[in-house]
Parts: structure tokens; sequence; C-alpha cells
């Protein structure tokens, strides 16, 4: 499920991972899923606040093989407007090519 797309913030778990060093929280007008099941071998590096709990909105996760980002913002364009998704994006594109 999800709210109705507003402008919410987003909570950057600093320390979590290398995507968010130097990464602040920020605020973005998107739809937010929440209630998501994750994998214990995932590490959550954004998270947003729905009915009074925190949700994983972005994650990393990686294998031996692989590294996978998912980001569950970007729903249309308006959350490319923020600067902060913006720099998340820069950051997760840089540990997948592995220049973090």
């Amino acid at each position: 499920m999800h709210p109705e797309q507003d402008l919410a913030n987003i909570l950057v778990r600093v320390g979590a991972h290398p995507i968010v060093r130097g990464l602040r929280d920020f605020t973005v007008f998107d739809e937010r899923y929440s209630y998501l099941h994750t994998n214990p071998d995932i590490t959550v590096v954004c998270e947003h606040q729905t009915d009074g709990n925190l949700h994983p909105i972005v994650w990393a996760r990686e294998s031996r093989l692989a590294r996978v980002v998912y980001d569950g913002l970007g729903h249309d364009t308006r959350s490319y407007e923020s600067p902060g998704h913006v720099e998340l994006l820069r950051h997760a594109v840089g540990w997948l090519l592995r220049d973090l």
C-alpha cells in the first residue's frame, strides 16, 4: 500500500552504507510504498514515516556476483525535482559502478 502522492520527508540512515555517505534527509514529492517486506541480507539506506511507523524505501544488497539497489521513489518527474533524491541516485549509481 502507499499513501497519496504528496510532499514527504525521506530519512537517510546515516552510516548504514557507502551510498548514503555525506547525504542528509531530504524532502520529495512522491508516492511512497509502505509495509514492504525486506530480506535479512539487504541494508536499508532510507526510510519514510507512514501511520507513525518507519518504512524502508531505498535499500542495497551485494552478493559475490552483483550489487543491487532498490529505490521505491520516482513515480513521476516531480520526484526528480528534489536535489536530495537526485544526489541519492548519483551515489547509488557510483556504488553500483564500484566508484564508491
